[in-house]
């Protein structure tokens, strides 16, 4: 009996700190997907948008002339200039919306994956996106419906989400925290 309490115990813990841990990634991400929403980004953003559209209007112009150039040598190709100015159009209209939508839907993804994850791991099951997933983890990682949590699992689990935790809240010497200016080369040049 007491194995039993210490089991549920253990799987109960497990699964706390999984779901803590992808919270706090999730909120992260939200809150990284939300800078978008700010007037000053969204500012910047409407600025390369209408940026993009003068360099495509310039594109299409010179594209016009250079098709009446070639034409002229008997070497110019219409149908193929009219396919790259109808390509520069959808890339001009698409490239300040869909990499904004597509991070924003990959961040509501690894929320929706990491919840499931967790029902996974510890042996419950949930009806949901998971259903294809399962089957994946079943293939590869031999997941099933037997899992077995033992103490070294929950340790480290909680040593994973320490580390985490404290890599994204480090104070560097620099004196500034975070991971944002990793690797910018600002650890050695601060600008602020």
């Amino acid at each position: 009996m007491s194995s039993m309490i210490f089991d549920l115990m253990l799987q109960w813990f497990y699964q706390t700190i999984f779901e803590a841990v992808a919270e706090f990634f999730t909120t992260m991400g939200q809150m990284g997907a939300e800078i978008f929403d700010l007037p000053w980004v969204d500012g910047a953003v409407r600025l390369f948008y209408q940026f993009g559209w003068a360099l495509f209007a310039v594109g299409m112009v010179v594209a016009i002339f250079d098709v009446a150039i070639e034409s002229q040598g008997g070497r110019g190709s219409p149908k193929t200039t009219a396919l790259n100015i109808l390509k520069g159009f959808f890339a001009t209209a698409l490239f300040s919306t869909v990499p904004i939508s597509l991070y924003r839907f990959c961040i509501n993804l690894q929320g929706t994956f990491l919840n499931e994850l967790t029902s996974i791991m510890t042996g419950g099951r949930s009806l949901g996106l998971d259903q294809q997933s399962i089957s994946v983890l079943e293939g590869t990682f031999r997941v099933g419906t037997d899992v077995n949590l033992r103490m070294f699992n929950l340790l480290a689990l909680i040593a994973f989400a320490y580390c985490v935790i404290k890599i994204f809240f480090a104070v560097r010497p620099s004196g500034r925290t975070g991971i944002a200016r990793w690797g910018t080369g600002l650890e050695r040049n601060p600008v602020g």
